[in-house]
């Protein structure tokens, strides 16, 4: 007959004797700490739970011993910042929760530690400025939205630095006038737009 741990705390162990990792339960459901090793001895990861849920810090580790990612529940959601980091150090991502949902900023980086994009959150929904750029620093975006539905103008840039398009929204949707340029900043199509529906168009021949 197989026994359950339900109070107290167990430990695990690899093929080796070394151990692997440590849990705590209480009433049979997780509680406390939990810990986890590599092989190596390096520490893995620490998470806390409350009553079986996820609750407070948890935290891991890469195996040459830099932070891997850093998060915070509360009563099993997320709720904080949630912060995740590549093998040599450099940020990936940066992501802040309220009850589960997005809330507040987030950013993302490339791999050579150079900004992505950067948002602004409200209740799961994208609020307020959006920003992304390309891989060389270059900006690619600049956006506005109101509780998830794009508004005002928003522009776009090739890598070279050059605008790309320039574009109006209301309520989410295309509104008023439209431009799109060529990589070389000639105009290649010109457009109006009214609810999303575009009523005139002009298309420049390039030359």
């Amino acid at each position: 007959m197989q026994a359950y741990l339900t109070d107290g705390t167990l430990p695990t162990y690899f093929d080796n004797g070394k151990k692997s990792g440590e849990v705590t339960y209480k009433n049979s459901q997780r509680h406390g700490l939990w810990t986890k090793w590599y092989e190596s001895g390096q520490l893995k990861s620490e998470k806390r739970f409350k009553n079986g849920e996820r609750h407070g810090k948890h935290i891991s580790w890469h195996e040459n011993g830099l932070l891997n990612r850093e998060q915070f529940f509360k009563d099993g959601q997320t709720d904080g910042k949630d912060s995740l980091w590549s093998e040599d150090g450099t940020p990936i991502d940066l992501i802040t929760w309220k009850d589960g949902e997005m809330h507040g900023e987030y950013i993302n980086w490339y791999s050579n530690g150079h900004k992505r994009c950067e948002h602004h959150y409200e209740d799961g929904k994208p609020h307020g400025v959006c920003i992304t750029w390309h891989e060389n620093g270059q900006k690619e975006t600049h956006s506005n939205y109101e509780y998830g539905r794009r508004e005002g103008k928003t522009m776009g840039w090739y890598e070279n630095g050059q605008i790309q398009y320039e574009d109006n929204y209301e309520d989410g949707l295309l509104d008023g006038y439209s431009v799109t340029y060529r990589e070389n900043g000639s105009k290649k199509k010109e457009e109006n737009y009214k609810h999303g529906f575009c009523w005139t168009r002009t298309n420049h021949v390039e030359g």
